[in-house]
C-alpha cells in the first residue's frame, strides 16, 4: 500500500470547535464569478467532503487540509479518528483515498497489513513518538490557501526550467535588477517578490514555519538562496528562511535532514551581495539554535566560512555587525548555549572565540567599520569574549592603541563641545542623538579599557581622570 502524506496542523486532524452562526441551512453562498451556488453551512457525512470557500463548519468534524491543492475536507468525526487526536500527519491511500494517521510528523515507509498507526514503524524521524506542537486554531482556511499558493510559485522558481526567474548557468549577480525588455519577464519576477513576500510573513507563524521546514520545500529555498540570479530573491529566501526556523522548535527538528547549517555557510561563502550575506547569517542564527544546529556547524567548520568572509576587504558593515550578533548569542551568551555541545567541544569552543577575539580587534583597530551601529555590535561580541573567556582572548597593542586613540579624541570632544551645539565625530551625523550615542560610546571604551583591556589597577586612577 503506497500513501502520499500530507503535513497539517494537529487542529486540523481534530474535533474542530467551530461555531456556526445563526442562520437557515437554506442560505446560499454565490460566488461572485459565477458558478453554482452551494450551502452557506457545511453540511457533513462519513465520507469526505469539500469544504467550500467562505462555508461555516459545524462543531464536531474531522477536518483535513491538502496543502498541494490548499482544498479542506470535513466529515463526522468517528471514533478512530478520536483516538488520533494529536498526530500532524495524515496519510491518504492513493488508491482507495482513506484516511489514516500514521503518526506525528511521521515519515513512514510502505507498511504490511495490520501494522498499527502510531507504532514504532510509524514514529517521526528522530524515533520520538510524541510531537511537541500546540497549533493555532485561529486560522482559517483563507490564509492556509494564500500561502500555499504562493509557497507553491516559489518553489517552482527552484526549478531549473523556469526561465523567467532562474537562470542557473548564469553567475550569482550582486547588481540591482535593470528594466528588461522582455515583460513576461519582469511580470514573473515581480510575481516572484511578492510571493516570496507573503510567505515571509506567514513564516513567523509556528504552523506556517513547521511547513516551510520540511525537508523537501527547505531544499528548495536553500536552492534559491545558493543559485538565484536576482540578489533581492537571494536576499527573501534567507529572510524566509531565518523566519521560519527562529524560536520555532519543531521546525528545527524538521530542518535537520536538509543540511541547512552546512548549506547556509555555503551560501556565505560563495554569495558576492553583502545584504545577502547579512540576511543568510540571521537565518544562520535561527537555524543553529535546533538540538542539531551546533554540532552541525562545528562539523561544518562553520567558524572558518564565517571568518573567510569577515576578513574580506568587502565584507560590509551589515554582515560584519551580524557576525559579531550572532557569535555573542550563539557561543558566548550562557542562556543561548547548549550544554551538551559546549562540554564535548569546550576546547574547540574557546580556541575558536580566540579567533572571534582576534578579527573583532582587528576590525576595530584598523577602522574597517564606518556603520557606528556595526561598531558597537563588535566591540559588544569582543568585550563579552574577553569577559568569558579572558584567556583565550589577547589584547593586542594595536587595538590597546586604538582605544587610547578614541579615549583621547572623547577628552578633545568634551573640551570642544559647547552648550546647544553639534560636533560630528567619526561616522555620527551632526544631530543630538547621534552625537549622544557616540558620546556613550566612547563612555563605555574608558569604562572597559583598563579593567578588561589594560591594567585592572591602574583603572580606578584612570577612570577618574578620564571621566
Amino acid at each position: 500500500m503506497h500513501y502520499k502524506f500530507l503535513c497539517v496542523p494537529a487542529f486540523l486532524s481534530l474535533a474542530v470547535s467551530v461555531s456556526a452562526s445563526s442562520g437557515s441551512f437554506e442560505d446560499q453562498i454565490c460566488p461572485d464569478g459565477g458558478g453554482a451556488c452551494y450551502p452557506r453551512i457545511f453540511e457533513p457525512s462519513d465520507n469526505w467532503q469539500i469544504i467550500r470557500p467562505d462555508q461555516e463548519v459545524p462543531a464536531g468534524l474531522h477536518i483535513r487540509m491538502d496543502f498541494q491543492t490548499g482544498l479542506r475536507e470535513a466529515k463526522y468525526l468517528n471514533d478512530a479518528d478520536d483516538t488520533q487526536q494529536e498526530s500532524s500527519v495524515i496519510a491518504i491511500d492513493e488508491e482507495s483515498n482513506a484516511a489514516v494517521v500514521a503518526g506525528p510528523l511521521g515519515m513512514a515507509e510502505d507498511s504490511e497489513e495490520g501494522t498499527e498507526p502510531g507504532s514504532d514503524d510509524s514514529r517521526n524521524i528522530w524515533g520520538d513518538s510524541t510531537y511537541n506542537h500546540k497549533p493555532n486554531p485561529y486560522l482559517s482556511a483563507s490564509e492556509f490557501s494564500e500561502f500555499s499558493e504562493n509557497l507553491e510559485y516559489v518553489i517552482s522558481s527552484a526549478e531549473p526550467s523556469h526561465e523567467s526567474t532562474l537562470d542557473s548557468s548564469s553567475s550569482l549577480s550582486s547588481s540591482k535588477p535593470q528594466h528588461d525588455a522582455n515583460d513576461s519577464s519582469n511580470n514573473d519576477f515581480a510575481k516572484l517578490i511578492s510571493s516570496f513576500k507573503i510567505i515571509e510573513d506567514f513564516a513567523h507563524e509556528i504552523d506556517f514555519g513547521v511547513r516551510l521546514a520540511e525537508p523537501n520545500v527547505l531544499s528548495a529555498l536553500l536552492y534559491i538562496l545558493a543559485s538565484h540570479k536576482k540578489p533581492e530573491v537571494r536576499s527573501l529566501s534567507a529572510r524566509t528562511i531565518g523566519a521560519a526556523l527562529r524560536n520555532n522548535a519543531p521546525a528545527l527538528d524538521l530542518a535537520a535532514p536538509a543540511k541547512t547549517i552546512t548549506n547556509l555557510l555555503q551560501s556565505i561563502v560563495n554569495e558576492p551581495d553583502s545584504e545577502v550575506r547579512a540576511r543568510t547569517v540571521f537565518a544562520l542564527g535561527s537555524a543553529i539554535q535546533g538540538r542539531f544546529g551546533r554540532q552541525e556547524f562545528w562539523t561544518s567548520h562553520g567558524g572558518e566560512s564565517l571568518r573567510q568572509r569577515f576578513l574580506d576587504s568587502d565584507a560590509g558593515d551589515d554582515y560584519m555587525g551580524r557576525c559579531a550578533i550572532f557569535v555573542e548569542d550563539s557561543f558566548v551568551n550562557e542562556d543561548m548555549i547548549s550544554d551538551t555541545v559546549t562540554k564535548s567541544n569546550e576546547n574547540g569552543l574557546q580556541l575558536e572565540m580566540g579567533q572571534w577575539c582576534s578579527a573583532f580587534q582587528d576590525a576595530l583597530s584598523q577602522e574597517r567599520v564606518s556603520n557606528s551601529d556595526a561598531r558597537n555590535k563588535i566591540f559588544s561580541a569582543l568585550v563579552a569574549i574577553k569577559t568569558r573567556f579572558p584567556t583565550y582572548c589577547p589584547v593586542q597593542d594595536s587595538f590597546r592603541q586604538w582605544i587610547a586613540r578614541k579615549v583621547d579624541e572623547r577628552a578633545q570632544l568634551k573640551r570642544l563641545q559647547k552648550p546647544g551645539s553639534a560636533v560630528v565625530i567619526h561616522s555620527a551625523q551632526s544631530d543630538d542623538s547621534s552625537f549622544a550615542s557616540e558620546v556613550e560610546f566612547m563612555d563605555r571604551l574608558v569604562e572597559t579599557r583598563h579593567v578588561l583591556f589594560g591594567n585592572p589597577k591602574a583603572s580606578r586612577k584612570a577612570f577618574v581622570d578620564e571621566f
